[in-house]
């Protein structure tokens, strides 16, 4: 079986995680896979799901009582160079991995406040609690990550361009600084930590009136 993997987290203490949309797209069904102190895994049938994929966020219910994270009340003040904690499954690994950085970047889309984070995001931590470290809460989840290889590569330039010495030397050095730079993005994008991360901003209120329409629509 072909699994789709990503992290979740709960947001109430009735069974209700939220992870990225993107982990859950391409599924036929989905299971929340936990791991006891032997690593033995537990399975939770999933069987509500509430998507957004504008915003890329899913929220998924399961019949299991939870722990849930501390959100805040609204958008917390974020700006560049916020430092920030995350969590995450990496790679399909059994044991959570926690990472901080800092944010580099704060964008908008459809009205709710983005966050570019600079640090290593691996594959499989989609969905994972982006929170303040200070206090614990959460103020959003990780949404995508860049790789080396979706950056733009430089374009080597030709020493032929003209025959002026100094220029010539000049145009050698930016030759090698070149391909350092594209020998350095095709080795660092076969690395499983890379990337800059996209984090999109979730609050308290906005959850709780998701859920509270999702559960009135379906009464």
């Amino acid at each position: 079986m072909a699994w789709s993997k990503g992290t979740a987290f709960a947001v109430t203490e009735d069974g209700w995680l939220m992870t990225a949309y993107h982990v859950l797209a391409d599924s036929q069904g989905a299971a929340l896979l936990e791991f006891d102190s032997t690593g033995k895994e537990i399975l939770t049938p999933v069987h509500n799901v509430i998507i957004d994929s504008n915003n890329d966020f899913a929220l998924i219910k399961v019949d299991k009582k939870m722990t849930p994270v501390e959100l805040f009340e609204g958008f917390y003040p974020v700006k560049s160079g916020t430092e920030i904690g995350f969590m995450g499954f990496p790679k399909g690994e059994t044991s959570i991995f926690t990472h901080d950085g800092i944010v580099s970047r704060v964008t908008e889309k459809n009205g709710n406040p983005n966050y570019n984070l600079h640090s290593f995001v691996n594959r499989g931590q989609s969905g994972g609690p982006v929170f303040v470290p200070e206090t614990g809460k959460v103020i959003g989840f990780v949404s995508a990550r860049f790789k080396a290889s979706e950056l733009p590569q430089r374009v080597l330039v030709s020493t032929s361009i003209t025959d002026d010495p100094l220029m010539k030397i000049l145009l050698e050095l930016k030759k090698g600084q070149d391909e350092i730079y594209n020998v350095l993005s095709e080795e660092l994008s076969q690395s499983s930590q890379m990337g800059v991360g996209v984090v999109i901003a979730i609050n308290k209120p906005a959850i709780s009136q998701v859920i509270s329409g999702y559960n009135k629509d379906n009464k």
